[in-house]
C-alpha cells in the first residue's frame, strides 16, 4: 500500500521489454523489487545479470515474487 508504480506511465497492457539502463535511470533506489523474474534467490539474480546488484533493493534484499504478471522485465542488452 502507498507504493508507486515506476512504469505506471505506460499505456500498454502486456508486458513491455526494457534495456537495463532505462530500468536503472528510473529504478536504482527504489525501496523494493516486485516481481524479479524467475529466480528464487539474489545469487539466481547475479546469474541472470551482475549489474542487477547496483540497484538498492537488491542489495538490501527487497524484493517479492509473490506477485504475478509483471509488466517490465528487464533486458540484458547487448
Amino acid at each position: 500500500a502507498g507504493a508507486r508504480y515506476l512504469w505506471s506511465d505506460i499505456p500498454s497492457q502486456g508486458s513491455q521489454t526494457l534495456d537495463f539502463e532505462a530500468v536503472y535511470e528510473l529504478a536504482a533506489d527504489a525501496d523494493f523489487w516486485l516481481n524479479p523474474g524467475q529466480w528464487n534467490n539474489l545469487n539466481d539474480g547475479l546469474a541472470v545479470d551482475e549489474r542487477l546488484s547496483e540497484f538498492r533493493a537488491f542489495q538490501e534484499g527487497k524484493r517479492d515474487s509473490r506477485e504475478r504478471g509483471a509488466r517490465v522485465r528487464i533486458s540484458r542488452g547487448t
